[in-house]
């Protein structure tokens, strides 16, 4: 039995996470941070939700010393508004100085910790290449968010015990929450379309298949060092606007073009303009299984 330390266990990716871990019986306790005092205490079956702030160091109310692994999903989404210079402040801080500060705790009190899962972005590569890109791709050396995902990524060299791995995340889709959750209303209305020129690369997993993954990182003692999180079919932003559109049985006849995008979002915008065609290369050396590994059928199952 395998005690658990979730951070971010209340966003989309973790409500999951910690649901599947709620339901599976080789997991003991499962404890998850939280910044809501509203939920400070509150017990749902194996889990237990703790108050804890990531940027203070003050140790949080856990019993670190009996945690055999950690999730970390510690972050504020980058995609739900435009990137002000203190927002990327907060987009930093809330990644790079939390993860630290955990880790620090974890050095000190962490004395049975096997595992640490940690995550980072695919966007730590650079973008439009069209190349196909694997773990051994050097990473981008020019954007900020580039240069978030690799600061974040290197919190772990201070980690003196446990085994480490980072999951480079692409896009996540999932019918109640994320991505799709932001263009559904559109297309249900007939008027979704391309971004931008529609020819930049998505690379996306199901949310199903995100958790497993992060789950499985845990058990599975051969997984080490860097994956990326994605499905291994990328496909343009084209192509995902004709199969979503024919999923769901509308027109995708609306464009929307880049100024556009620019002007309503500002930097942020690259996270929709800017492609990346990633490959899961590690994972499918391991012969790693996707429940969705193709993109129709994944959003048939969200729609």
């Amino acid at each position: 039995m395998k005690n658990v330390l979730v951070t971010g266990g209340t966003g989309f990716v973790g409500e999951k996470i910690v649901a599947m871990l709620n339901a599976r019986m080789d997991i003991g306790n499962v404890y998850v941070t939280t910044r809501n005092a509203n939920i400070n205490g509150k017990k749902n079956g194996k889990v237990t939700y703790c108050l804890w702030n990531p940027l203070t160091e003050n140790t949080p109310d856990i019993p670190l010393s009996e945690i055999h692994s950690v999730i970390n999903l510690m972050g504020e989404n980058i995609a739900s508004g435009r990137w002000s210079e203190e927002r990327k402040k907060r987009i930093y801080n809330s990644r790079i100085i939390g993860t630290k500060n955990l880790i620090s705790f974890l050095n000190k009190e962490a004395t049975s910790l096997e595992s640490f899962i940690s995550t980072s972005a695919i966007g730590i590569y650079e973008p439009n290449t069209n190349e196909l890109i694997d773990e051994n791709t050097p990473v981008d050396q020019d954007s900020w968010l580039a240069s978030v995902c690799i600061d974040w990524e290197k919190t772990l060299d201070e980690l003196q015990r446990g085994r480490k791995v980072i999951l480079r995340v692409g896009v996540v889709l999932d019918g109640n929450g994320g991505a799709i959750e932001k263009m559904k209303l559109p297309f249900l209305m007939g008027v979704g379309g391309i971004l931008g020129d529609g020819k930049q690369f998505m690379s996306w997993i199901h949310r199903d298949d995100l958790s497993e993954l992060y789950i499985t990182s845990i058990f599975d003692e051969n997984f080490s060092g860097v994956y990326n999180a994605v499905a291994p079919e990328p496909v343009t932003n084209t192509s995902f606007t004709k199969i979503l559109g024919s999923v769901i049985n509308r027109p995708t006849i609306f464009p929307v073009p880049s100024f556009v995008l620019k002007t309503l979002f500002g930097d942020m915008s690259s996270v929709l303009l800017d492609g990346h065609r990633v490959i899961p290369q590690r994972l499918k050396e391991m012969n790693y299984r996707f429940h969705y590994p193709h993109l129709t059928l994944a959003l048939e199952e969200i729609f």
